[in-house]
């Protein structure tokens, strides 16, 4: 026997017509399960209506209005990352598209690979000679000296630029 029109039934009690009305109260008379999930939501709605109405808490209104501040600052910073990002990388994007548009205008796609692989081979090159001369100028205390200064003082550089880029995603750019 398919129980589910008398169970939905069951659940809509405004929507019934008198049809289903009858059809439900007979088959209430000849099942057990029905009856049971019957008694269960009276039960259930006796006690839903039954209950106390419980006050909130002292200050709840003050809290909720102070969370709701701060989420949405959440929000806005939230946002205001996203659309850094997102205008970031369409910047990023049509500046590629626009160098790639003007390199290839004024040379060949064979010539720029040639290029390429010409400077790639030239840059080597030259880091072999920078190699070589650290090395030889490393071996006098004093360029000891200064290289460590030198490496110390971008290193500072670079954690301050870090620190700062930190600062600004974690609490956001202030706009006046």
């Amino acid at each position: 026997m398919s129980h589910q029109p008398f169970e939905s039934w069951l659940l809509e009690e405004n929507n019934r017509t008198p049809e289903q009305e009858a059809a439900l109260q007979a088959h209430l008379l000849n099942c057990a399960e029905c009856r049971q999930i019957h008694t269960g939501w009276q039960e259930a709605r006796l006690s839903l209506k039954s209950a106390k109405m419980v006050s909130p808490a002292p200050g709840f209104s003050q809290r909720f209005s102070a969370s709701l501040v701060a989420r949405r600052a959440e929000q806005a910073h939230r946002r205001q990352i996203r659309n850094l990002i997102i205008g970031l990388s369409l910047g990023l994007i049509a500046t590629a598209v626009l160098l790639t548009a003007v390199v290839f205008s004024f040379t060949s796609p064979a010539e720029m690979l040639v290029n390429g692989v010409e400077a790639i081979t030239m840059g080597v090159n030259r880091w072999n000679q920078v190699i070589h001369v650290l090395t030889a100028a490393l071996q006098h205390p004093i360029f000891l000296v200064v290289w460590i200064l030198v490496t110390c003082g971008v290193s500072i550089l670079a954690c301050g630029w870090l620190f700062t880029l930190w600062r600004i995603s974690v609490q956001g750019a202030q706009q006046e």
